[in-house]
């Protein structure tokens, strides 16, 4: 199946922001401007990195493994269970359909999340774990 590198990050996007709807989590998609955690949470998406493709001939096809990163913070005195709350809920979301409804071959969490903890003077502590997700697909285009 011939899949597109924004159709994948689409789904995935839509994938995550279900998940996320009524969790109180603020979720952005790559975002123009830094944006300053909260006691909720927020998910941060950026597009990532697509890789050099794998190119099988005749017919030509581009075969990706994209990763994508969210970066997770949270602020306050709750801020490591707000963080964990929200990382495990990517995993059930993803063993649901790993295929994100056709867009990719497969998707899952490529690694564990690298946690970081944010002293700020004057100011409450950030929690921040980045998590990456792989997606694998398959273009006609180099481009994907």
């Amino acid at each position: 199946m011939t899949q597109s590198r924004m159709g994948a990050l689409d789904a995935l996007e839509l994938a995550i922001k279900v998940v996320l709807d009524g969790a109180g989590v603020t979720f952005f998609r790559n975002p123009a401007t830094s944006v300053d955690a909260n006691r909720d949470g927020i998910v941060i998406m950026t597009d990532g990195i697509p890789g050099e493709p794998d190119v099988l001939l005749s017919p030509r096809r581009y075969c990706w493994e994209h990763q994508v990163e969210f970066e997770i913070t949270a602020m306050g005195e709750g801020r490591n269970a707000v963080v964990e709350a929200i990382i495990a809920r990517f995993e059930p979301v993803l063993a649901l359909d790993h295929t994100l409804g056709g867009a990719v071959d497969y998707a899952a969490i490529d690694s564990a999340p690298d946690i970081n903890e944010f002293p700020i003077e004057g100011a409450e502590t950030e929690r921040s774990a980045v998590l990456r997700v792989m997606l694998s697909y398959v273009t006609a285009s180099g481009a994907g």
